[in-house]
């Protein structure tokens, strides 16, 4: 059996709350470490319903019962049995069924306030629904978004103080408009060791949402996909995200009835929005967008799909006669890809372009025909890359090292644990 413990610590000005994982022995354990930043730090949540959806992916995959040694809500546990039946249908021969136990059960009675917390990174889908909701663009629906969290430790690395600042800094007049105030934290959950991150990410993200469930109602994630270009199974999704919910605190699903190119041209309207967008993590600096990429390259793309030519989001644009040589490696990277041109083929755009990016789409290699190895190394390389050293030339050499490491320890990862924050 797999244990799950919660371990709440001050060091100095910072709270952490470390998820302990066990099996058997607690001295063979992965920490995941969640350092609450800031002013605002919220108290400790009554149940530990976040930090369950954390880490059932990685339960799942060992196959063994998880035992959670706290509190966790009735409607937790129901979600988490729902999450099972899906991620071992998407993906049998990685995930199993297991049984799960927990010290106690409770009923969080109803919020008393609607307000909710929004996942924020600067990118143009929470951009877009940190706009829809605080101006009420989705009429009377709308939430009462009230604050933004924003994550240290996915798309910038956690040792990266400096540039998650200048990321914080980047967004702040924006926010500001809005009256959002911020909210901060830094995990180092994000480990290709510990689970997959195309799988685990929308989990992850709510267990850090979950961490200020004693004030809001509501954990807000932005869509990545919308309803009529769907990519299961992907980590996010509008299928599942609602089952990372507890009793008290739910996780919404937002903005899925709109393509990326869609929300660039609301994002579009408002130029105070553009100018802050950050969508790029491949970039040597992070808290800016590289013009070189392909995510930089693709969201260039949405914003001409809408006649805009010059986002302020660039300091430099992108370069259009790369658009050809585009290279995805994923179906939702695809996928992104065709909505693009079918958006702008919709609105009779005859650019060069559209039909390069045409073909670049034609190019696309499906991962069936492709290493399943060489896929998985090829993105946890970029994200590491991106996070500590940026493209210097050492792709290759990482990347062996890598391939080395995961032989070593895939079949072990409790037994390797987390190194601590510092």
């Amino acid at each position: 059996m797999m244990h799950l413990d919660l371990i709440t610590r001050t060091e100095g000005d910072f709270i952490y709350r470390t998820a302990l994982l066990s099996k058997d022995s607690k001295l063979k354990s992965i920490k995941l470490n969640y350092r609450l930043l800031g002013n605002n730090v919220p108290e400790q949540p009554a149940a530990m319903d976040g930090f369950a959806f954390a880490v059932i992916l990685n339960a799942m995959k060992h196959g063994t019962a998880l035992h959670i040694h706290g509190p966790v809500t009735r409607v937790a546990l129901y979600n988490l049995e729902e999450l099972q039946q899906a991620w071992s249908s998407w993906r049998p021969e990685v995930y199993k069924h297991i049984d799960i136990v927990a010290d106690k059960i409770i009923d969080k009675p109803p919020p008393i306030a609607s307000n909710a917390i929004l996942a924020f990174s600067g990118g143009l889908d929470s951009t877009f629904s940190a706009l829809r909701h605080r101006l009420k663009l989705a009429g009377s629906g709308s939430y009462d978004v009230r604050s933004v969290l924003m994550v240290q430790g996915f798309d910038i690395g956690r040792d990266n103080d400096a540039f998650f600042k200048k990321a914080v800094e980047r967004s702040q007049k924006f926010l500001d408009m809005l009256s959002l105030d911020t909210r901060l934290i830094m995990t180092d959950s994000e480990n290709p060791l510990f689970q997959d991150w195309e799988d685990s990410h929308g989990a992850e993200l709510a267990c850090c949402l979950h961490q200020f469930s004693n004030e809001f109602a509501f954990g807000m994630i932005g869509s990545t996909k919308p309803y009529n270009g769907l990519v299961l199974p992907y980590g996010s999704n509008p299928a599942t995200d609602h089952l990372l919910s507890g009793s008290g605190f739910s996780i919404v699903h937002d903005g899925a009835g709109f393509s990326r190119t869609a929300k660039a041209e609301v994002v579009s309207r408002y130029g105070f929005a553009t100018s802050q967008l950050r969508v790029c993590y491949e970039g040597k600096l992070q808290y800016r967008n590289c013009g070189q990429c392909e995510k930089c390259m693709r969201t260039y793309l949405n914003f001409l799909a809408v006649g805009i030519a010059r986002p302020a989001c660039f300091d430099t644009l992108p370069d259009l006669s790369l658009v050809s040589s585009i290279k995805t490696h994923n179906e939702a990277q695809l996928a992104e890809l065709i909505s693009i041109v079918e958006f702008a083929r919709k609105r009779n755009v005859t650019a060069k372009w559209v039909d390069e990016l045409q073909q670049a789409i034609g190019n696309y290699t499906p991962p069936s025909k492709r290493s399943v190895w060489s896929t998985k190394l090829r993105i946890s390389t970029k994200r590491m890359l991106a996070k500590g050293l940026g493209y210097i030339g050492l792709r290759r050499p990482i990347k062996a090292a890598m391939h080395r490491v995961y032989e070593a320890n895939a079949s072990s990862a409790l037994q390797s644990p987390l190194p601590p924050s510092s």
